[in-house]
């Protein structure tokens, strides 16, 4: 479910999630940071997986404050049992950092871009 979406109370969302992990389903939280609700949502439901949106990423190596925002961030998801993935990797300074902090998960075009359904097919065969 993407942040921004989940605009419904926590006590659906939370049986909403409950159902899905009663049928062995994963649950994440896509383009986390985007919202308000963030340390909310987090804090109150129990997803697998945290998405971390691109707009955490540091935009230079002297962008500090994005620097230690997304650090901590990840740490903070990790210390609570939640998987981390980072959306808009697209540098190699990107994946260095993220390993850096621990963080093993991304996804974005330093790995490749979006591909027509045919072409992703092909490559898995």
């Amino acid at each position: 479910m993407t942040e921004t979406t989940t605009d419904v109370g926590f006590a659906e969302l939370r049986k909403v999630i409950d159902g899905l992990h009663a049928q062995l389903i994963s649950t994440s939280v896509d383009d986390f940071g985007m919202g308000y609700s963030s340390m909310n949502l987090i804090r109150e439901l129990p997803w697998d997986v945290l998405k971390i949106d691109k707009c955490f990423l540091p935009k230079s190596e002297n962008d500090r404050r994005q620097y230690v925002m997304l650090k901590h961030i990840i740490s903070l998801a990790q210390d609570i049992g939640l998987d981390t993935i980072v959306e808009g990797v697209e540098t190699i300074e990107h994946v260095k950092m993220l390993k850096e902090n621990n963080c093993f998960l991304a996804q974005g075009y330093f790995f490749d871009k979006p591909l027509p359904i045919e072409e992703f097919e092909k490559r898995l065969d």
